[in-house]
């Protein structure tokens, strides 16, 4: 349900504009006991800690029957309170087997934190399994207030968010298997590539599965291969004339018969799995539209210039649908790698991208700032001016998504969609550098 007080578009306009930071206390949350897991593909390592100095520990194996027998013997040592968890881990297995108990406080640290802290503990390197699911309990009872707590979203926002990553493993699985045509073909068929436009179009894999090689294309007659382009595309006549021209006048690039075979093998294997990745992300792309378009965020993130439906689906998990989540614009700018990281020292001072983090949530903030710049006229003029000052396209980029996302993140406190008029008439009165832009 939407405010009913306009976004505050006077914090994100501005250069010079405040964050506010998070000055509220929270209440100190306490734990009858605490436990470091250190998980593994087979068999999970554990110690277990109270106030009253016991000690505990073990092994329990990673099957679903093992994991929640585990959870109960716990529980049967511990019937009251909360208990405290700390793991290598944000998802997975046993995570989202652990996600269901709620007298669980789930704690994942970055397995690199815990790298450093066992180097600063141990310089010889040493290490065991055991060893680290202490380190892992005590890292996270003396860390706790600086970790955040796992708190898991909405179904909704949930499925919506793992199906939007799901969905881009498939896009980039799809982009290497076009590279891996586009360099067979080349091999002995690069013409093929050229008549349609590109390896990754539908004509293009069809026609390589109907005929891979250039002698068999040689043999087409011109009403076969108008029925064929009629059956994928709306060619005019005087387009598949030209066509049929350019097939029978080619000239194949070898005529070894063992390269030809091998590498027309090879790209109609790579077409098949194309076309059928083609359809599945198709699939996946319905799927989302009718998950985003039946969560209550989904006008506030529809309505920002370059979402579109790819990004509107990655946008809503983004930020969640908990409104507690994140207090602070900088709070997600840096858990998502979009701000940038200063090291500074005596003179020496260097300003950098953020190198670890969550890939997917930094990529998700890029490529929507990436979709904006066609699509806005002030973040086409920011994108310009960026580059003019000497960034580089990515540096530019990475700029523009971290002024997207203090009005991103504006709008979804406030439960508000965006103006860009507004936003506009505000940039005007804080006459920011960005208006010369928009002028020229």
């Amino acid at each position: 349900m939407r405010s009913e007080s306009r976004t505050d578009y006077k914090a994100c306009a501005g250069i010079k504009a405040s964050v506010p930071s998070n000055s509220g206390e929270e209440g100190e949350m306490e734990w009858v006991a605490r436990i470091g897991i250190d998980w593994a593909d087979q068999k999970h390592d554990w110690v277990l800690k109270d106030g009253s100095g016991r000690r505990d520990g073990g092994v329990f194996l990673s099957k679903p029957e093992a994991v929640h027998e585990w959870v109960r013997s716990v529980r049967a040592q511990y019937p009251e309170g909360k208990i405290l968890v700390t793991i290598e881990q944000s998802r997975g297995a046993l995570i989202y087997a652990l996600m269901q108990y709620d007298f669980l406080i789930l704690v994942p640290i970055n397995p690199r934190a815990l790298a450093l802290h066992r180097q600063s503990l141990h310089l010889s390197g040493a290490k065991s399994d055991p060893e680290d699911a202490d380190l892992i309990c005590d890292f996270g009872a003396n860390n706790f207030e600086k970790l955040r707590v796992l708190t898991p979203d909405d179904a909704h926002t949930r499925t919506l968010g793992l199906m939007a990553e799901a969905r881009r493993g498939l896009v980039d699985q799809r982009t290497g298997d076009i590279q891996a045509l586009i360099a067979a073909c080349k091999q002995y068929f690069p013409q093929v590539i050229e008549w349609f436009g590109g390896a990754g179009e539908q004509l293009t894999l069809a026609f390589v599965q109907t005929w891979p090689t250039l002698e068999l294309a040689r043999v087409i007659r011109r009403d076969s291969l108008r029925t064929f382009i009629r059956a994928h595309s709306r060619w005019s006549e005087e387009k598949i004339d030209a066509l049929y021209n350019s097939i029978r006048s080619a000239v194949a690039l070898t005529p070894d018969k063992a390269i030809n075979e091998s590498y027309a093998f090879q790209a109609q294997s790579l077409a098949s799995v194309i076309l059928a990745l083609n359809e599945q992300v198709s699939r996946y792309d319905k799927r989302l539209d009718e998950l985003s378009q039946s969560h209550p965020d989904y006008e506030v993130f529809a309505s920002f210039p370059g979402a579109g439906k790819v990004m509107t689906a990655r946008l809503i998990p983004a930020f969640g649908k908990d409104r507690d989540r994140w207090q602070d614009a900088r709070e997600i700018q840096s858990y998502s790698g979009i701000a940038p990281v200063v090291d500074s020292s005596g003179k020496h001072r260097w300003v950098h991208a953020r190198w670890h983090c969550p890939n997917f949530l930094r990529q998700t903030f890029h490529e929507f700032a990436l979709a904006s710049i066609p699509q806005s006229d002030w973040a086409k003029a920011f994108y310009r001016q960026q580059r003019d000052r000497g960034a580089g396209h990515h540096a530019a980029v990475r700029s523009l998504a971290y002024r997207w996302m203090r009005i991103l993140f504006r709008c979804w406190k406030d439960s508000e969609t965006y103006d860009d008029a507004l936003f506009l008439t505000q940039l005007r009165l804080k006459k920011s550098p960005i208006i010369k832009g928009l002028a020229a």
